[in-house]
């Protein structure tokens, strides 16, 4: 069995008098069916349509005397507040069968920059000199938020950070006001290789990626699902999933968690349909713990049309029936080089390319995306001239209608 608990008036916030104990008491008493176990995650938010979010990644395994059992939602009502338990079967796989598109909803304001009514927009950022000279070239650009690699993406294995590197990496995170910081995996992995020595060389050098994040700090770690290599589609996405789940098991514990980002297609690359994206997700075990991030050359080059507004809402809605909007963390600003559909992963300067300037205008405006990391990914130029330009204009962009 597994079960979610929300507060179900709408407040944001439990009370203090409710505990995780005492609902797990409740949960004890409402799920325990002849000795099996149930998985109790208690929450504090419920969305305007009544579907459950829960928001905390904890488990706690419990089990009790057979009381209501069964699916379904049980009111509940403690200290003057109501809550809510959905219980349902577990999958064949171990994931909840909501897991993907309900358990995993976690409430916003926990994944973003607190009290924004926009974005926060900034740019991918060299490591050259060490991780902390990253955040200054973002101060010095003009970014609000920045993206890095933890090592150099074009080699398997680099020393660990020492202790002076943390550290000036936190501290010098504090002097610039960089409000968030994201990082993105190495080119080299592939956690779709049908290759097993490949594949456990991918696997390994993601769970380096992410226990640097976890040192640094950093929240979220963005990475390419993988490629099949011939495998084909179904054996592809088997492999990413177990991939993924190996590394969740890995890394229990860790507060940083992996974005997958949304592919061009080329080659033999999958997530490039937001439907092999669910289907990741779902397939992966702790996919709770899985989040998304939107690239806009990404997406228009896998054949979504972000150019009218009527392509750009069909989108969303699709990503969000397919995996949640919810799940989106970060966004990567790119313009395209080549045209429409072209399955070709090929970024150019905002506004220059074939996606033109009204995609991007709508994303810095969307009130869905407030406090959600919008990184630029495009060629900095000569002392970052053309990237600090690509960063004026999303901020011209910002509540501008023409």
């Amino acid at each position: 069995m597994s079960v979610s608990i929300v507060q179900s008036d709408g407040r944001g916030g439990m009370s203090p008098e409710i505990t995780r104990e005492t609902l797990t008491g409740v949960v004890t008493g409402i799920c325990g069916a002849a000795g099996a176990h149930a998985t109790a995650r208690a929450a504090h938010a419920i969305s305007a349509d009544d579907r459950m979010i829960p928001t905390c990644n904890e488990y706690r395994r419990i089990g009790g005397p057979a009381s209501t059992g069964g699916s379904g939602t049980h009111p509940l009502a403690l200290h003057g507040l109501s809550y809510k338990i959905a219980i349902g079967q577990k999958s064949d796989g171990g994931n909840h069968p909501m897991a993907s598109k309900v358990e995993a909803k976690t409430a916003a304001g926990a994944t973003r920059a607190a009290g924004m009514k926009r974005p926060l927009l900034g740019a991918h950022m060299s490591i050259a000199g060490g991780v902390s000279e990253a955040l200054i070239r973002a101060r010095d650009t003009g970014c609000e938020c920045v993206q890095i690699f933890t090592k150099s993406s074009r080699q398997w294995v680099s020393k660990p950070y020492a202790k002076e590197e943390v550290e000036a990496f936190k501290r010098v995170l504090g002097e610039t006001g960089i409000k968030m910081v994201i990082a993105h995996d190495s080119y080299l992995i592939n956690m779709g290789a049908p290759d097993e020595a490949m594949r456990k060389k991918s696997v390994a050098g993601f769970i380096d990626e992410i226990e640097r994040c976890e040192l640094l700090g950093v929240p979220f770690l963005i990475a390419h699902p993988g490629a099949h290599v011939g495998a084909g589609e179904e054996a592809g996405i088997k492999t990413i999933a177990k991939s993924i789940s190996e590394a969740h098991k890995a890394c229990a514990g860790f507060k940083v968690e992996v974005a997958l980002e949304i592919t061009a297609g080329q080659g033999s690359n999958l997530g490039y349909r937001f439907e092999q994206m669910g289907q990741i997700f779902d397939a992966t075990h702790e996919n709770e713990r899985l989040r998304l991030c939107f690239d806009t050359e990404h997406a228009f080059a896998a054949g979504y049309d972000l150019r009218t507004e009527e392509g750009y809402q069909r989108t969303f809605a699709e990503l969000d029936e397919q995996v949640g909007l919810e799940r989106l963390v970060a966004f990567h600003m790119n313009d395209s080089l080549k045209p429409f559909h072209s399955r070709v992963d090929r970024h150019q300067h905002i506004g220059k390319g074939y996606l033109g300037i009204d995609p991007f205008r709508r994303l810095v405006n969307d009130p869905r995306f407030a406090g959600i990391p919008m990184c630029l990914e495009t060629e900095p130029g000569p002392e970052m001239a053309d990237i600090a330009a690509d960063l004026r204009q999303l901020h011209e962009l910002l509540n501008s209608d023409d």
